[in-house]
């Protein structure tokens, strides 16, 4: 399985792929939203994990640009934030 992973804190983002990759998937891990949106356009992922908060281009403009691409794949959205708008 082939995940692509967007986390803006380094630290997070290292611990995260590494569990991750521990269990067997495979990884693309970046550090902002634009860089997200770019991988996804060129490589087909099973899941997409994004910080909605993330530098350049925030998680929620990044998945709302992959879904008018026509990408459907399964998203999870981490954040920090109590509520969301």
């Amino acid at each position: 399985m082939k995940i692509l992973l967007a986390e803006d804190t380094e630290e997070l983002n290292r611990a995260i792929t590494q569990v991750l990759t521990m269990q067997g998937y495979e990884v693309d891990s970046v550090y902002d939203g634009k860089a997200a949106t770019e991988y996804a356009a060129s490589a087909s992922y099973d899941c997409m994990i994004f910080d909605i908060m993330m530098p350049i281009k925030d998680g929620i403009t990044a998945l709302k640009e992959i879904r008018s691409a026509g990408d459907v794949t399964p998203v999870i959205l981490l954040t920090a934030k109590s509520e969301i708008d």
